[in-house]
């Protein structure tokens, strides 16, 4: 099962959102939760955090934030041995690149979101060319 999945999965019982930055899965007994924790940020409201290991994972349950749905807790579970027994490689949605390009007549950033396929070969030398001279 891939994070991106595992974390749909538990939206449907309670609320988990994935850090990028920390490699953690946190999980929240609401949304509301959540935005409570974000807004406040004084205090955690999430009742687990997954860390994701290389081989095992390491849990930190908080009772205080504990939610009662036993079978939601018993299903919650059961999602993260089935995460835990997919091979880390298979875990992980597939890596997409942007490459960033100019700036908007603002200040903001734009980026390209284009494949092979969608550029063309003409396209990719194009843009090989950009990056190559804004390199230098």
């Amino acid at each position: 099962m891939k994070i991106d999945e595992f974390i749909k999965r538990v939206n449907e019982i309670f609320y988990a959102e994935y850090s990028f930055e920390n490699n953690e899965i946190y999980i929240y007994r609401t949304e509301q939760d959540m935005i409570d924790e974000n807004k406040d940020g004084d205090d955690t409201y999430y009742f687990m955090n997954v860390k994701l290991c290389k081989e095992k994972f390491s849990l930190f349950i908080d009772p205080d934030w504990m939610p009662d749905d036993v079978k939601g807790l018993s299903l919650l579970f059961n999602l993260l041995r089935e995460l835990e027994e997919t091979p880390v490689k298979e875990r992980f949605p597939e890596k997409r690149y942007r490459l960033r390009w100019l700036d908007d007549k603002d200040g903001t950033p734009e980026y390209i979101y284009l494949t092979l396929m969608q550029a063309g070969i003409c396209g990719v030398i194009k843009i090989l060319q950009i990056l190559l001279m804004n390199h230098n």
